[in-house]
């Protein structure tokens, strides 16, 4: 109604403005109100009809100048309503939607900025767990880079100074004391008793060097009998890794050594003096003996098929319990006394055996 009414308010400026006299009083007939829609569009009408009376391309005369503004008076008017209108159109469908209940799709867009803001949220918590993972492992990766390093370099020392100290206890062996080389030999077996595997080369240097040492006449009974213990015992305990035939036995003094039940199968004893030492129950097969003094040896119960005994004096042994002794080479080189004894029905004679008195 607001536009109709400023509507035919401007168009009668706009007429009264071009008139040159007032027109007569005339009697409008009343009329009835038009439906709101008839109204606007009738106003619309109107006010473009004014509107197009106004012409910009020419000067324009204070009566044209004065219908302009009626014009664009009356246009804004019509802006305002239309906008009124609008509102009003937007109020009655928010209050259309009120009073009824909101669909799932409705809901879901409602909360799409919470859901947004929650999937937000997981994401900065799953970066944050990330970020602090990663930092988690590269830290742990660091620890465990400067432990390997430290127990690289700690190795490293222990093992130069293991060298250095074998290399010092080697030296005192061949010295002329006789305290001085029995610390040696202690000493030295103890690393060999400690050492693995992966310090194999280091001991067979240091055995190699023991059994060289027991070859020296100097070296008292006791020292070369001690040696010859501890390393019986060492080659019993490491019976799989170490065997006594990789080492060179010959010319050892091995005199009253314990080295019972262990393997000797193969060993070159050539020249050696083994006299009073227990051999029980040892494994001799293929064993070398030439020459090798074995008087008094304790030889019960061990196997010595295919051991050469050219040369080898047994005055005193006791061979009654042996094995395979049928087996053995053996010649007139071969020295036995009267007191020396042999397996039942085995007859040296027979064999060509010299028994001396």
């Amino acid at each position: 109604m607001r536009i109709a009414v400023a509507s035919v308010l401007a168009l009668g400026l706009c007429l009264g403005a071009h008139a040159q006299t007032p027109p007569a009083p005339a009697t409008t007939p009343s009329v009835a109100p038009s439906p709101p829609a008839v109204a606007a569009a009738q106003a619309t009408e109107r006010v473009a009809r004014l509107c197009a009376k106004v012409t910009f391309d020419a000067e324009m005369t204070p009566d044209e100048i004065a219908l302009a503004k009626q014009c664009l008076d009356a246009m804004k008017v019509q802006q305002e309503n239309e906008k009124l209108e609008l509102e009003n159109s937007r109020l009655k469908l928010d209050i259309a939607k009120a009073g009824r209940p909101p669909d799932l799709l409705s809901v879901f867009l409602g909360m799409g900025s919470m859901i947004a803001a929650f999937f937000a949220l997981i994401g900065a918590l799953v970066g944050y767990y990330s970020k602090s993972a990663a930092e988690r492992r590269y830290a742990n990766e660091q620890a465990q880079h400067a432990k390997a390093e430290f127990e690289r370099k700690s190795t490293a020392e222990r093992e130069a100074r293991r060298d250095e100290r074998t290399m010092k206890l080697l030296e005192t062996l061949s010295g002329d004391s006789p305290a001085q080389r029995t610390y040696a030999i202690s000493g030295l077996l103890s690393n060999i008793a400690a050492n693995g595997e992966n310090e194999r080369q280091e001991t067979d240097m240091v055995i190699a060097a023991l059994f060289a040492r027991v070859r020296d006449p100097l070296l008292t009974l006791g020292e070369s009998k001690y040696i010859a213990d501890e390393l019986g015992k060492f080659f019993k305990s490491r019976s799989m890794s170490f065997k006594l035939a990789d080492y060179n036995l010959q010319q050892a003094r091995l005199l009253k050594a314990y080295w019972a039940r262990l393997d000797l199968s193969n060993a070159d004893f050539f020249e050696a003096d083994m006299s009073g030492s227990s051999l029980r129950a040892t494994n001799l097969s293929n064993a070398v003996f030439m020459g090798a003094n074995l008087s008094g040896v304790q030889m019960a119960e061990a196997s010595l098929a295919g051991a050469d005994l050219r040369g080898a004096n047994l005055s005193g042994a006791l061979l009654a319990d042996s094995q395979g002794l049928e087996a053995a080479k053996m010649d007139a080189t071969t020295i036995a006394s009267p007191s020396t004894t042999w397996p039942p029905g085995f007859d040296p004679t027979n064999r060509g055996v010299t028994i001396r008195s």
